[in-house]
């Protein structure tokens, strides 16, 4: 029981379940039953000769004295001797006869007082009496604690004329009261059992070794740090929780109350920082070697560091028991983020240029979305202005990614037909929102730009899958080859005749040079470079093309027919901006 509680009782029972009253005393180990001379004379004369107690029981009159047998006399012979020895047992016995004739009854003898028993933290009651026949006596023994320890003692229950070789009698004589008075308390260091949820690591900077705090909670047995580290910024009022394990190490109920308090001292970090923490709940009933769970909960308001102390205290602990369980709390505030690479930064803002794309072709451009942060953050990707020039698979999704990974993020321009077919460039864009979930602050807005163009030919196979360079590498001047070569497509994208013509260069030949190719044919076209000397081309060749129409004229009726040749007809010659 607890060391300050009341005293407790606890009963037993003397039941008779012979034909005759017995009287009975109750005494300890250490010292005899007060009433025990009266148990005496209620024991009968004849059981109480030979018995352990005859000595103590003459002395009390319960027996004749013991007269002692008379010497032999120097001139007395042995036959007279005898004689008067057994005169003097004769008188012995008939002394005695006349004792026990006189003596009182049992029935009539004083019964033991039913008084109390005081040994040590225990109090008997009553410690004797008489019990009749059937008859069952409740008997009542009171602990009163005392400091923190076991308390043991030993009864010796006594009854008069009983028989000393009966087992129920000898069980009787040593019974045991055991007792123990503790203080509540709770495991204090046992930080396995206490942060078993949570990692328990020997120091904060095993963990964080550049200073700070670890990414995940844990414990820190160095420090008595626990850490929630470091957590999102959120706008709900609880923030993240983490569970306690609070154990009651002793045999007696713990009332535990837990708080948050601010820590001492002019620690910045300690700063408003016990309205950061909440726990829950504030108070405990745990029994006897059970278990509860208390949750702290963590709220960061602002992008830094905060530092508080949790303290567990049990109520009516004594002074000599521990049983406080404290240690500082710390946790950091900070936001998910996201960085793009693979833009460009002008002063409007970020953007991806596409450049200038021929009708009925597509150009991919890939950005890459990381996660420098040290937080799990998720982007959200969608367009704030569409444009259906521009495609883009991860539009409408999220991605999730963990502190230092990234995710690659394909974006796909397609040159779409002009309506009006005039051939100029035409400027399309589109913008790309990426926002980063739990943090209202970050959100990019990125410029999709491009242009199409139309044209009467479209110059397709250029070696290495380029769009718009004839890259023909190095000649080497001396021996073996004396010319590069490269073949490509004219292919032509009209709905008439088209007229092509490259013009004249000094180390670069065309074959064919001059041509023409039916609606929706094509050309193979073989460059050529040469040069006798050391040089370079790095420059712009525009083809010049032409569309070509047939106008067949039917002769008139009333004069012979004439037959006539198709003339061409040539629209001002649009000149092919492919390079």
């Amino acid at each position: 029981c607890r060391y300050n509680d009341e005293p407790r009782e606890r009963t037993f029972e003397v039941r008779n379940e012979g034909l005759f009253s017995f009287a009975f005393c109750i005494g300890t180990s250490d010292e005899e039953a007060e009433g025990f001379a009266k148990l005496l004379g209620a024991t009968p004369p004849s059981l109480l000769l030979g018995s352990e107690h005859e000595e103590q029981a003459r002395e009390l009159g319960l027996l004749p004295p013991v007269v002692e047998a008379p010497a032999q006399e120097e001139d007395e012979d042995d036959k007279t001797y005898r004689a008067r020895l057994a005169l003097h047992d004769k008188e012995q016995l008939t002394a005695q006869r006349d004792f026990f004739a006189q003596a009182t009854s049992v029935d009539d003898a004083a019964a033991p007082d039913a008084g109390s028993l005081t040994t040590k933290q225990f109090s008997v009651t009553p410690s004797g009496g008489v019990v009749e026949p059937g008859q069952t006596l409740p008997v009542t023994v009171t602990f009163t604690p005392e400091g923190l320890q076991h308390h043991r003692d030993i009864l010796k229950i006594l009854v008069a004329g009983c028989d000393p070789d009966d087992k129920y009698i000898q069980s009787a004589a040593k019974y045991e009261l055991l007792a123990e008075s503790r203080s509540p308390t709770i495991d204090y260091d046992n930080y396995y059992q206490i942060f078993e949820e949570q990692a328990v690591i020997g120091a904060l900077e095993d963990d964080a070794p550049g200073g700070g705090l670890p990414m995940n909670a844990c414990f820190a047995v160095a420090e008595k740090v626990f850490s929630f580290g470091t957590t999102t910024l959120m706008d709900d009022g609880k923030g993240i929780g983490e569970r306690f394990k609070i154990t009651n190490t002793s045999k007696v109920t713990s009332n535990v109350s837990f708080e948050i308090k601010a820590k001492e001292g002019d620690d910045p970090r300690a700063q408003n920082a016990d309205a950061c923490f909440v726990v829950q709940p504030t108070q405990w009933e745990v029994p006897p070697h059970e278990h509860r769970y208390v949750t702290v909960y963590f709220h960061a308001r602002e992008l830094r560091e905060y530092r508080a102390v949790f303290l567990a205290t049990v109520a009516e602990q004594s002074e000599d028991a521990i049983g406080a369980l404290e240690f500082e709390l710390a946790g950091k505030g900070t936001l998910p983020s996201v960085s793009v690479e693979g833009v460009s930064h002008e002063e409007t803002g970020e953007c991806v240029p596409f450049g200038r794309l021929q009708v009925g072709r597509t150009r991919s451009r890939t950005i890459t979305v990381r996660n420098d942060g040290v937080l799990d953050a998720t982007a959200l990707i969608n367009f704030s202005e569409e444009d259906k020039h521009f495609v883009c698979k991860h539009a409408g999704t999220s991605v999730s990614l963990k502190p230092g990974a990234s995710q690659d993020v394909p974006i796909l321009f397609r040159a779409l037909p002009q309506k009006d077919g005039d051939g100029t460039d035409r400027d399309v864009s589109a913008k790309l929102a990426i926002k980063v979930i739990d943090n209202r602050y970050e959100a990019s807005s990125i410029e999709l730009k491009g242009a199409t163009f139309e044209t009467d030919v479209s110059i397709e196979d250029l070696p290495d899958g380029e769009e718009d360079d004839l890259k023909f590498g190095n000649l080497a001047l001396g021996d073996g080859p004396t010319e590069l070569r490269a073949e490509f497509t004219l292919r032509n994208v009209r709905n008439s005749t088209v007229r092509f013509a490259w013009p004249d260069h000094d180390s670069v030949t065309f074959v064919p040079k001059i041509g023409h190719i039916p609606a929706g044919g094509a050309r193979t076209v073989v460059a050529t470079f040469a040069s006798p000397e050391p040089s370079s081309v790095d420059e712009e060749l525009v083809l010049q093309t032409q569309q070509i129409s047939f106008d067949v004229k039917q002769p008139e009726p009333e004069e012979p027919a004439e037959t006539e040749e198709a003339t061409e007809e040539e629209p001002p010659a649009s000149p092919s901006k492919e390079s």
